[in-house]
């Protein structure tokens, strides 16, 4: 059963007293509800996201600050003797990739 009351002091008022008491070899239990009215636009009251301040991009500008030059890369450096290794490796033998110490 839901019971509306217009005054708040009296609803404050019934739920003290008539919290838990028995009704009928029942006790009863009473809330508090606070009731959503939509705003005058038709629109239901909840919080609407923060407006952004600044809006803060992902992709990097379409062209370079002023005053930026862009940087060679450095050479690469190129292990051969590792390539050599690496390449002379085949498929289902053994291989010791560190040598074994007795401790």
């Amino acid at each position: 059963v839901r019971i509306n009351f217009s005054n708040p002091k009296v609803a404050a008022r019934a739920r003290i007293e008539l919290h838990e008491t028995k009704f009928n070899g029942k006790k009863l239990k009473l809330y508090f509800a606070q009731v959503q009215n939509q705003g005058p636009d038709g629109d239901n009251l909840h919080l609407a996201p923060p407006q952004p301040a600044k809006q803060f991009l992902i992709s990097p500008p379409a062209s370079p600050p002023v005053g930026w030059q862009q940087i060679d890369d450095a050479t690469p450096i190129i292990n051969y003797d590792l390539l050599y290794a690496v390449a002379k490796l085949g498929p289902g033998e053994k291989y010791e990739l560190h040598a074994g110490t007795e401790s």
